[in-house]
């Protein structure tokens, strides 16, 4: 509806979160390259929810029943973001990092499943499309063997697993987005998750790795963590109002500024991978109806 000024803010959160993301793939490349990923997943979350706290902590007293959506997304997070990480680390962040918005696929799917989202033929051109250029983005030049390598290759894999993770994610998120508010419901996400990975690395003896994944880049330890804790933010403020399907495909525009940083940052080539990334955002597009099918 136009003119809606809860739109427009979720709008804007969408737009605000593209950029966000886009930079937080480089940051975490770079981060992920201090430490383990155990480590380095801490770290991007745990600044997060550090962020967020003198913040959540005013935000007054809200009704408890938020915690049945927001846990079991938060342990399902921690899965997921740890095959992100890892993928992240091993892969070239260019080629791995479009794998994670094959996410929007099943985004789609369990949307219409769980919340009679509409699949149109839009959407399924859509799924097309970025199925296409992730292949062609992890084959290179050798596009027959795209499909071989992708399940071949364990970066990729995890990126796959990632995507499946975070669409279940967002299920839970789309459902508890409108429990609490959207500041302290994404903050209990972060502190749960920082608390269940400080868990398991003080269970294998590892926490030194987390002093160690900060002290050689604290500033990328700080953007990266505060660019997610952002990010996660501004999805929370936009699944209250838009629908998943749309809410979620757009965030494979963030693809650009990856591309762009990654070129700028980690010097990584992507002359010749800019049309399977734009396919991917041509998909997403789709996805939302954008082609009027």
């Amino acid at each position: 509806m136009r003119g809606d000024p809860g739109l427009d803010a979720a709008w804007a959160a969408v737009a605000a979160r593209i950029g966000l993301v886009g930079a937080e793939r480089v940051l975490l490349k770079r981060l992920g390259g201090r430490g383990g990923a155990l480590a380095a997943t801490f770290v991007f979350f745990g600044v997060g929810a550090l962020g967020m706290t003198p913040f959540a902590l005013g935000a007054g007293p809200v009704q408890p029943g938020y915690l049945l959506f927001a846990l079991p997304s938060a342990a399902v997070y921690t899965v997921a973001f740890l095959c992100y990480v890892s993928a992240l680390r091993e892969g070239e962040v260019s080629v791995i990092g479009p794998l994670g918005t094959t996410n929007a696929i099943f985004v789609v799917l369990l949307a219409a499943a769980l919340y009679g989202e509409g699949l149109t033929l839009s959407k399924a051109a859509g799924t097309v499309l970025i199925v296409a250029g992730a292949a062609a983005l992890q084959a290179g030049p050798r596009i027959g063997g795209g499909l071989r390598r992708r399940f071949a290759d364990r970066p990729a894999r995890r990126m796959l697993a990632y995507a499946l993770l975070l669409a279940l994610t967002r299920m839970l998120d789309k459902a508890g987005a409108g429990q609490a508010p959207a500041l302290v419901y994404a903050w209990t996400v972060f502190m749960a998750i920082a608390g269940l990975l400080a868990f398991e690395l003080a269970r294998r003896g590892r926490l030194r790795e987390v002093a160690e994944c900060v002290a050689g880049a604290p500033l990328v330890a700080l953007g990266a963590g505060l660019c997610n804790g952002g990010s996660f933010l501004l999805l929370i403020l936009a699944l209250a109002r838009l629908p998943v399907s749309l809410a979620e495909p757009l965030t494979a525009l963030s693809l650009l500024v990856t591309a762009a940083l990654a070129r700028l940052w980690l010097g990584e080539p992507i002359r010749a991978r800019w049309l399977p990334t734009l396919a991917v955002v041509a998909g997403s597009w789709l996805l939302l109806g954008g082609g009027g099918m």
